[in-house]
């Protein structure tokens, strides 16, 4: 990273990629990136096959999924937006 990225921003990058790592049940190889990019890509493409044979299956149940999944993501990014808020004004005082 950037040697003039704030710590906030990296910590907050590094939530997200342990949150895909989770999602993904990938053991994250801190000496090779290139493993662990790999098996992101490949949990992802496995991802999108059965999204799309489900899709098939039946479209209003993966659209309601999709809804869910996307409204579940925003509250959590509010949910962030708060507490660094929070921060920043507990910062201020």
């Amino acid at each position: 990273m950037d040697p003039t990225t704030l710590k906030e921003d990296t910590d907050k990058f590094m939530r997200h990629m342990d949150e895909i790592l989770k999602s993904c049940k990938i053991a994250d190889s801190k000496e090779d990136v290139v493993k662990t990019l790999r098996e992101i890509e490949s949990s992802l493409h496995y991802m999108i096959e059965a999204r799309n044979y489900l899709y098939a299956k039946d479209e209003e149940m993966i659209r309601r999924f999709e809804q869910d999944v996307e409204k579940e993501r925003k509250d959590r990014k509010f949910k962030e937006k708060q507490i660094e808020q929070s921060q920043k004004d507990a910062e201020i005082k």
